[in-house]
């Protein structure tokens, strides 16, 4: 299985869930009291507009609004703004949807039912942007829901402190976006597939060194290899010693007890054309400077020196998943850089692999 620490699952369905504890709605500043929300219940219209008329909700970008609703299931309405109607984009809708599920884990939702608001088909990707495909933006939509659902607990333990304030939501909250739009299922697993490979990125990204070095970054990747169906290749620093690779071995000497790996991972489809796409990413697993060793302050957070590689483990991963037909090859150079009596030092000569 792979590990993205995403709380939230999203699916689509033609009626409102009767398990909704919520219904959530987006809206741009120029939305006024008394304009139509696509199917949108009455009730839950006639709060809307009232929030609107009353100045509670003026549509900013990623501002939240959360209303209680006397006497009825769900029982709250929440209101996300998507900025202004011109500047209206994918990215806006990402956004939104992040913003509605950190909300969601504010109030300790468990089901969320989402009314999308009107999407153009020539929506732009990024205000002033290219034009987007249909439906990217309930791609973008879910996407950010399930980034926005990101929370790395693999080592929280299971201690916790008294009272409900500090107790974690380990279930996943339920989005169901209200449609009868034959389309918008495809356009949602794509969403989820994107979403949850960034979220598999983070996830590894966030694992600390202890957990996380160049050997078991390799068993890592050959893992998700074996579960998507890519092509794997790790060298170790006999390889890269034969090849003359001293750049990436002088970046790991220090390290004697978990050397570097140069790790490769290919997806190749059937219907790819031409030269393949190389895509490389640094994955320093701990990065301390070395001899050259930098400051203590936020000296912990140097795992995250690995984050271009796990985004290349990310982005593998989601090839694989959606079939593109393009022929990828990821490279995610690994090492750690620690201080010993073996570091190399400020003017050392290191012979690379270009000579």
């Amino acid at each position: 299985m792979v590990p993205t620490s995403t709380r939230a699952v999203v699916q689509v369905s033609k009626s409102l869930p009767a398990s909704a504890e919520a219904v959530a709605v987006f809206v741009h500043k120029q939305f006024k009291a008394g304009d139509a929300y696509p199917s949108l219940p009455q009730a839950e219209a006639e709060v809307l507009g009232r929030l609107i008329g009353s100045g509670h909700v003026r549509g900013k970008s990623n501002e939240v609004t959360v209303q209680l609703l006397e006497g009825r299931t769900p029982v709250r309405l929440i209101v996300v703004g998507l900025g202004d109607r011109e500047q209206f984009s994918a990215e806006c809708l990402r956004e939104g949807a992040a913003a509605l599920a950190r909300a969601a884990k504010k109030h300790r939702l468990s089901s969320v039912a989402v009314y999308l608001p009107a999407i153009p088909d020539n929506l732009f990707t990024i205000p002033g942007g290219e034009t987007a495909r249909p439906y990217l933006g309930a791609e973008a939509f879910t996407q950010g829901l399930l980034v926005g659902s990101f929370d790395y607990q693999e080592y929280h333990g299971t201690v916790r402190k008294s009272g409900d304030n500090a107790k974690s939501n380990a279930k996943p909250i339920n989005f169901t976006i209200v449609s009868g739009d034959k389309g918008l299922s495809s356009a949602v697993e794509t969403g989820r597939i994107v979403g949850e490979s960034q979220n598999l990125a983070r996830t590894i990204a966030s694992r600390p060194g202890n957990n996380i070095n160049p050997p078991s970054l390799a068993k890592v990747a050959q893992d998700l290899a074996r579960e998507a169906g890519l092509k794997s290749r790790v060298l170790d620093e006999k390889d890269m010693k034969r090849l003359g690779m001293g750049g990436i071995l002088g970046v790991g000497a220090g390290s004697s007890a978990t050397p570097p790996r140069m790790i490769v991972l290919e997806y190749k489809s059937n219907k790819a054309k031409g030269a393949p796409l190389l895509v490389v990413g640094k994955s320093i697993t701990f990065d301390s400077g070395g001899i050259s060793i930098k400051p203590a302050d936020k000296m912990g957070k140097m795992i995250f020196d690995k984050s271009g590689g796990m985004a290349v483990l990310g982005l593998m991963y989601a090839v694989s998943q959606l079939e593109f037909p393009v022929h990828v090859v990821g490279i995610l150079a690994s090492a750690e850089n620690i201080l010993s009596s073996t570091s190399y030092r400020p003017g050392d000569i290191l012979t690379m692999y270009t000579g």
